[in-house]
């Protein structure tokens, strides 16, 4: 395998571990599960944690679904949700420097509203 390729297949396999061990400090045990929507080509993923109604959280921009660890605790009878956007966390690539990149026939700004509708 090519040197960047490996790194990079390194790095990829780091986040899981990392993540993980970022719930465990805040006595979170979340189950991980692919999201795929009619609506959105890029697949992603989502966190689920708890049980009870569940509760959307969508984190900013370059995030990742493990920022809202910390206020996991605090959410008791609740099932947060956590969503990585795409091109964020363990979601797909989505190139996020050029508004007006076009992925798969959709641009950034409509992609991500209909990710999110």
């Amino acid at each position: 395998m090519h040197m960047i390729g490996r790194r990079r297949a390194e790095q990829r396999a780091r986040p899981p571990a990392a993540e993980a061990e970022a719930f465990a400090h805040h006595g979170v045990d979340p189950i991980s599960e692919p999201l795929a929507l009619a609506e959105s080509q890029l697949p992603t993923r989502v966190v689920l944690v708890g049980s009870g109604p569940p509760i959307l959280l969508l984190h900013g921009s370059a995030m990742t679904a493990t920022v809202w660890a910390p206020l996991l605790p605090h959410l008791s009878g609740r099932c947060p949700r956590l969503v990585d956007l795409p091109g964020c966390g363990l979601a797909d690539a989505f190139d996020h420097r050029d508004h007006r990149f076009d992925y798969r026939g959709v641009g950034l700004a409509t992609h991500q509203t209909t990710f999110v509708g």
